[in-house]
Formats: structure tokens, C-alpha cells, sequence
């Protein structure tokens, strides 16, 4: 329940949503994982594999931290996996398989690591826009339904109250947290019911952006 900087209580509007914990440098903690990852590869002899080890890692802290992170994540892998081939080169890291073998198979694993890493990034960013969208969309709503002196209802799918505006206390002299979960068609006469769910049944199946109106 949200309450205004009024006196009455939008129902239902502002639902707790689970809040994303902000993590702690979030990129420092993923180079020290990649670092990890790094010193078993290079002291293994698997170098070569460094960049699938890398991208385990980088998805799980994208996922876990944000956007934010997919594009050091893939600096970060890159970089191990070069430093890792010239470590090869040079003799300081020890390969398994032959050298120039080892760089080949860095270099085919590293890039689709690397386009896996991007993906989820880019994923990862779309989802937190449509949530960013989402927040100021019902911060509008929320303002709308202060501010209106008609009764105005947001229901789910089935029909029930998810959102009752103040008015409806002066309008109705209801409470507006008591309708939440009320199926609408119990504000309705009996005898205008069939009618109403007959209309509600047309407004629900309509094509996604049809405005329409219940009289």
C-alpha cells in the first residue's frame, strides 16, 4: 500500500518489488576471479581454455551486478588471454599442447566466449530498461489515481481489483484496501452482471493498444 502526501492510500499500487543488492565493486571482485581462473589455467598448461573459464565467471557477475560490468568483463577475458599466449611464446607458461595449437584454440575459443559475454550484456541491459520503463510507468499511474476524483480500478486478468484509487471512499464509501482482490463484477447490480462480463470478456481478447469503454 503507498500512501500519498494526502490523506487516503492508493490500494495496491505499490506493491514491494524485490530490490537488486547493489554489489561491492563489482569489477574488482570479477578481476579477481578472472585473476584466479588465470593462475590454474597458465600454471595447468590449459591456457588455451582460459576464455571459457573467463565467461563462466563474467555471466554469472553480469547476471548477479548489471550491465554495467559485460563490457570490462570482456576486456578483462581478452586481456587474460592474450597475456596467457604471449606467456606461452615466451616459455613462462607451460602449454600442454603445442604452442602455435595453443594459440589457435585460444583465439577460437576466445571470440565466441567473447559474443556470449556481449549477448548477455546486451540482454541483461534491455531487461533493466524495460524495468526502468515499468517504475516510472506505475510512478505515473500512481500520481494519476492520487489526483483523480473518479473512481479509478486496475484489475488482473480475471478480473479482480489489483488497484483501487482514493476516491473510492468518498464515491462508493468503501475502503480502498478492502476492494483490493474484490472481483470487479461484485461493484455491479446483479441483474447488469451478465452484460458487464460479456463487455469486460470483448475488452480483454481486443488486440494489445484498443481503448475502449464500459458504460
Amino acid at each position: 500500500v503507498g500512501f500519498d502526501v494526502g490523506r487516503h492510500p492508493v490500494a495496491g499500487l505499490d506493491r514491494e518489488r524485490p530490490r537488486r543488492r547493489r554489489a561491492l565493486h563489482p569489477v574488482v571482485r570479477l578481476l579477481v576471479v578472472v585473476v584466479l581462473c588465470a593462475l590454474f589455467a597458465w600454471t595447468s598448461g590449459w591456457s588455451l581454455l582460459l576464455p571459457a573459464f573467463a565467461t563462466l565467471a563474467s555471466v554469472v557477475h553480469v547476471e548477479a551486478a548489471g550491465s554495467r560490468v559485460w563490457r570490462p568483463a570482456v576486456v578483462l577475458q581478452l586481456g587474460a588471454t592474450v597475456v596467457g599466449q604471449v606467456g606461452v611464446v615466451l616459455g613462462l607458461v607451460p602449454t600442454v599442447v603445442d604452442p602455435l595449437a595453443s594459440h589457435l584454440a585460444a583465439a577460437g575459443i576466445a571470440l565466441p566466449c567473447t559474443v556470449t559475454v556481449a549477448y548477455v550484456g546486451r540482454s541483461v541491459t534491455q531487461r533493466e530498461l524495460a524495468e526502468t520503463g515499468l517504475r516510472r510507468t506505475e510512478a505515473r499511474l500512481h500520481a494519476l489515481m492520487n489526483a483523480s476524483s473518479d473512481v479509478l480500478v486496475v484489475v488482473d486478468p480475471e478480473a479482480h481489483l489489483t488497484s483501487v484509487s482514493p476516491a473510492a471512499a468518498r464515491s462508493l464509501g468503501r475502503d480502498p484496501v478492502g476492494l483490493v482482490g474484490t472481483p470487479l463484477l461484485h461493484l455491479v447490480e446483479r441483474e447488469q452482471r451478465p452484460e458487464v462480463a460479456a463487455r469486460l470478456r470483448e475488452i480483454a481478447t481486443a488486440p494489445p493498444g484498443t481503448r475502449a469503454s464500459l458504460d
